[in-house]
């Protein structure tokens, strides 16, 4: 059996309300049902022995990507003059919202306010 790791975003991992991808042969995992089920509020078995990971790979590929995107977003607008707090608050209410935008840009928000200057990082904010 293999399954995916426990991610460390927000609130649905503490109360539990993730979906843990699981390979493994479909007898050993309908025995291994309870114990994943203690893990997580919905298991889904994706097939053979790798494939949990492989599920797990492609996940973190999205979110990755995600988080990319959120932080070139960011800058980009602070670059063209945008308020960054104002951004994260239209953002957050759009539909360009996410869990990637909700972890990372605060985050972000709390980088571009301390000023950082490194390579590649935006201005300052201006308000």
């Amino acid at each position: 059996m293999d399954r995916t790791q426990k991610h460390k975003l927000g609130v649905a991992n503490r109360e539990r309300k993730r979906l843990k991808p699981t390979g493994g042969n479909a007898s050993a995992f309908e025995k291994c049902r309870p114990v994943l089920q203690a893990m997580a509020s919905e298991i889904l078995h994706v097939g053979p022995i790798g494939r949990g990971i492989v599920m797990k790979l492609v996940n973190n590929m999205f979110i990755q990507v995600q988080w990319i995107v959120v932080a070139e977003g960011l800058v980009l607008g602070v670059k063209a003059g945008l308020d960054a707090k104002t951004m994260v608050n239209v953002v957050g209410n759009a539909t360009s919202n996410s869990v990637a935008f909700q972890y990372s840009a605060p985050r972000i928000l709390v980088a571009i306010s301390k000023g950082s200057r490194s390579k590649g990082s935006a201005a300052p904010m201006t308000s």
